[in-house]
Parts: structure tokens; sequence; C-alpha cells
């Protein structure tokens, strides 16, 4: 693919809430989630790191989480700690009994990358660990764009649950 052509569009967009002008755009650094029941367009790019996106089809509401780590105490940098934290933060919203489903992007590797720890790259090991959990909270991932070595620019709607991925 050519400089920020798409790789993938997952899922159709289905009929929205609002029009695409009236999704709050908002970009995700590494380290935060959001989670909203207004339309947003949240924009986050990963490398090695995570993005887990998750939607409730029902209620049309959704969120993000973008982890830098697979493992380590009490922040959202923390991929333990960030997917949990998310799943809780739409649980809330959503409330008991609520359908939700995850798509999940980034885990590339560097071509670089000096040190592995767990005998796997980084990303694998990011990618890895919201798949365990994501798994554990019997949250079933209806799509991911994972591994390889170069990263994505992912734009996930909150109220349709689609999310457009490009290479970077």
């Amino acid at each position: 693919m050519t400089g920020g052509a798409p790789v993938a569009t997952l899922d159709r967009p289905g009929p929205s809430r609002a029009p695409r002008h009236e999704r709050e755009p908002l970009f995700l650094h590494a380290g935060r989630s959001f989670v909203s029941s207004r339309p947003s367009a949240v924009t986050t790019v990963v490398g090695s790191c995570v993005a887990v996106c998750l939607w409730v089809p029902r209620l049309r509401l959704g969120g993000v989480t973008h982890f830098v780590l697979p493992h380590g105490p009490g922040t959202s940098r923390f991929g333990n700690v960030a997917v949990l934290e998310l799943v809780k933060q739409v649980g809330a919203l959503a409330g008991r009994g609520a359908h939700v489903q995850a798509k999940v992007f980034g885990g590339s590797r560097s071509v670089d990358e000096p040190d592995r720890t767990e005998g796997r790259p980084l990303g694998a090991q990011n990618v890895a660990t919201a798949l365990r959990i994501l798994s554990e909270q019997d949250i079933t991932v209806v799509a991911e764009d994972v591994g390889g070595d170069r990263g994505r620019r992912v734009t996930f709607h909150t109220d349709t649950g689609a999310a457009r991925v490009r290479l970077v």
C-alpha cells in the first residue's frame, strides 16, 4: 500500500444517530481511554501499542483504550489495567447483560526492536494481553488488524461501531 491508503474498513457503517459532520472528533493519546454514548469519531495511532475498541450495538455506544505495555501497576498505560477499566466504563453506561463487541488493532513489530521479554516482541505481548482479557470477560472480538511491521491510524465511531484503519 502507498502512504496512508486504507488497508481495511471494518464493518460497513450502519445507520448513525448523527451525520458524520455531527460526530465529535477526538484524538486519543497513548495511555488514555474514552467512552461515550454520544456519537464520536475517536482517532489514535498505534505501533507496538494496542487500541481496543468496545461497542454495544443495542445502545449504540462505545469506547476505546490505547495502551503501551502489556502488564504493570495501576495506570492505563498498561494493558492489564486499561482493558479491564474500559470494560468497566462501558459496562457502567450499558448496564448488566449488555452484549459488547470488541475490535483490536496494533501490536506491530519495530524492525529495530532491541529487546524481547517473555521471548516475544512487545507488540505480540500487547495483543496477547488484550485478547486474553477480552476472552476472560466473555467479550467477542469481531475484528482485528494486528501484527506486521507498520503502525496503524485507527478511527472508531462510537455510535456505529465502524472502524477505519490505515497503515502508517
